[in-house]
Order: C-alpha cells, then sequence, then structure tokens
C-alpha cells in the first residue's frame, strides 16, 4: 500500500530545542505353568499269589485362589502283583488375573505297578488388561507482556507488546514519586540529565491541559531521555525496532523495522491506525489539546492489532530511532499531533525529528516490550 510519509516542522511553544520529527502402564499378562507328570512307579518285587493293592486315589485339586494351588498326589498303592499306580493331581484352576494355578503334582507310583500317569497341567491365567494411555497434555499458553506500570499492554502478533495508550501524566508522576536514580555522568545517551521532571514551564502553557482532570492525558514537555528512563523504570523499553533496539535512524516509516509502525499501520495493511479513509473525527487531530487517552473509541488500530488507542493525533511519541548517540541527537517523533491539518498529518507515516534534549506539548510517548 502506498503511504503518505510527512516529515513536519513544528514550531514549539514555551519549550525547549524543537521536537516531532500422561498413562499408565500396561497389566502384565499371567501365564499358567504345566502340571508336573507323576513319576513312574517301581516295579513290585515277586509275592506268593498276593492280591494287588488297590491304587491311591488321586488328591483333589486346590480350588482357585488368587492364584489356585494344586491338590497333592495320591498315595501309592501297597505292594502286590502289578498294583497299578496312582493317578495324578489335577491342577489348580487358574485365578482370574492372577498369576498362573500351579500344577498338580504327580501321583506316587504303586510298588511294582505301571508307572503314574502324568498331572493335568494348570489352565493358563488371565492376562492383565492393558494400562488405559495418558491424556495427550496441553499445548503451552502465551507468553504474558512484561512490564509492572504504565498504560496496559497488547501483545501484537509479531510477539511483542505495546502500550494501549499513550502514558499518562499520572503513571508518569507516580513513577517519578519513586525517585528514580539518574544515569551517570558519563552515559553517552543522558549522562547530562539533572532530572526526570517535566518541564515545568512547558507544562504550564496554553496548549497544555491544565488543572484537576488532566491526570489521564498524555505525559507531555518531556524529553527522549525521561521517556526511555521512564519505560525502563517500569520494565519495558522505549518502542523502537521489532528485533530489539534502536529502529535504524531514516527506517521508521517501515512495518517491518519499527514497532511503532507496525502498530499503527496493522502491519501495513492501512494508511491510518483505522481501516478505511480518513476520518476528522476518529482521532484528537485537531482539538488544540490533548484529551484523555483511549477517550476516542475509533482512534484505535484494526483486526489483531486493535486495542491500541491514539496513534494517530493527541501527542506526537518518542520512538527509539536516532541519529546518534549524543545530547543533540535528532530522534524521530511519530503519529501527529492535535493541532490540525487534515489527512496528511494523520497517516501512521507522519513524522518529524526533535533534538534528544527537547521538550514539548506536543510530544508525549508510549512503551513496548521486549
Amino acid at each position: 500500500m502506498k503511504r503518505a510519509f510527512l516529515l513536519l516542522a513544528v514550531t514549539l511553544l514555551g519549550c525547549s530545542s524543537s521536537s516531532p520529527a500422561g498413562g499408565t502402564a500396561p497389566g502384565a499378562v499371567g501365564n499358567g505353568a504345566g502340571g508336573n507328570s507323576g513319576s513312574a512307579g517301581a516295579s513290585g518285587s515277586a509275592g506268593a499269589s498276593g492280591g494287588a493293592g488297590a491304587s491311591g486315589s488321586a488328591g483333589a485339586s486346590g480350588s482357585a485362589g488368587t492364584a489356585g494351588i494344586s491338590g497333592g498326589a495320591g498315595a501309592a498303592g501297597s505292594a502286590g502283583v502289578s498294583g497299578s499306580a496312582g493317578s495324578a493331581g489335577v491342577s489348580g484352576t487358574a485365578g482370574t488375573s492372577g498369576s498362573a494355578g500351579q500344577a498338580g503334582s504327580g501321583g506316587d507310583a504303586g510298588s511294582a505297578g505301571i508307572g503314574g500317569s502324568g498331572g493335568t497341567s494348570g489352565s493358563s491365567g488371565t492376562s492383565g488388561s492393558s494400562g488405559t494411555s495418558g491424556s495427550a497434555g496441553n499445548g503451552g499458553s502465551t507468553s504474558t507482556c512484561a512490564g509492572s506500570g504504565g498504560p496496559s499492554m497488547v501483545q501484537l502478533p509479531e510477539y511483542y507488546c505495546i502500550d494501549s495508550t499513550e502514558v499518562t501524566r499520572s503513571q508518569y508522576a507516580t513513577w517519578l514519586a519513586t525517585a528514580p536514580a539518574l544515569p551517570p555522568s558519563n552515559d553517552e545517551l543522558c549522562g547530562w540529565k539533572s532530572s526526570y521532571a517535566p518541564d515545568t514551564s512547558c507544562q504550564a502553557g496554553p496548549l497544555v491541559c491544565q488543572g484537576a482532570d488532566c491526570g489521564n492525558h498524555p505525559q507531555v514537555c518531556v524529553d527522549w531521555c525521561d521517556a526511555s528512563a521512564y519505560c525502563a523504570g517500569v520494565g519495558k523499553r522505549l518502542c523502537g525496532a521489532i528485533i530489539g533496539g534502536p529502529v535504524p535512524f531514516g527506517q521508521y516509516p517501515n512495518a517491518s523495522v519499527s514497532q511503532w509502525d507496525n502498530a499503527c499501520t496493522s502491519h501495513d495493511a492501512n494508511q491510518f491506525p483505522y481501516a478505511g479513509a480518513f476520518d476528522a473525527t476518529a482521532c484528537n487531530n485537531a482539538q488544540g489539546t490533548t484529551t484523555a487517552v483511549g477517550s476516542l473509541p475509533g482512534c484505535q488500530a484494526s483486526g489483531a492489532y486493535a486495542g491500541v488507542y491514539d496513534l494517530s493525533g493527541n501527542a506526537y511519541e518518542w520512538e527509539d530511532d536516532c541519529d546518534d548517540n549524543g545530547k543533540l541527537a535528532l530522534c524521530m517523533i511519530r503519529g501527529g499531533t492535535f493541532t490540525g491539518g487534515g489527512a496528511t498529518v494523520a497517516t501512521c507515516g507522519v513524522a518529524n525529528s526533535f533534538v534528544r534534549t527537547t521538550s514539548s506539548p506536543y510530544v508525549g510517548f508510549r512503551c513496548c516490550s521486549p
């Protein structure tokens, strides 16, 4: 989509330097052991026509328990001529789902008789049922946005989060009351800072909301270092490159590079934060001063990017996009402001650059993470 980009020069009123720019294991299977065969009877010694001894009766089999025990072997017949062997004990039946029943022991042979027959083998135990398989694990949940203060955040499809609105005056004052530490004097970017307080003369000016009802308006009159320090102080960062770090200077109107631009254009789908043509009533592009953040429901990104408000108008926003690391570096500001100008200055591509040290009634900020 062809998008309009604009570098605006904004005249600062009462401010410092100018700006815009799972399962269990299966059960074991039981197998019944076979019954042992009866041992052969020893031959009987010769006698004088003695009657044949009666064979011993077979022992009764054990009843099935958890595993049935087989009956004892039958006693051998008394010695005689060709006494028959005792029959083998019947094996115990297998216990249900238990181990196989033990086989009956072989009957003792009758003296002078034919060997006893083998015991009947025990039947196989019923196999244990297989264990129920474990249920599938749930998928991992989406990570939440970082940060411990300021506006609520919206997670975007590109796996980063952005503040839903600009940082408000009340939110900034809450952070300032914690007495955040200043950077060391040798800090290349912001070592010159002596305070994070908003510029007092700027904030007292006619373009800035005055009175008790301004706490939910965007915090303006702060320089780039103030904005960057606030974001770091609440566990976030000043919006920069999607891959981390600052946007390479000059690549600000690129939804594949800039976190801010990606959110505003719904990943290059729209020219304005909302879908469709310019709507003069959707955002605060011409009300002459700031309005409460998120108070215009039509002024939000669309589709998967919905819930991010005021990316056009209300106040320009500092971006981590500067031409060098010095105190007087030019840093980009994004999104237009409340002074009017029609569609041209309401697009996502509108931008300007201010010196890092500038505090302006036109410029606020929001944070991203990571």
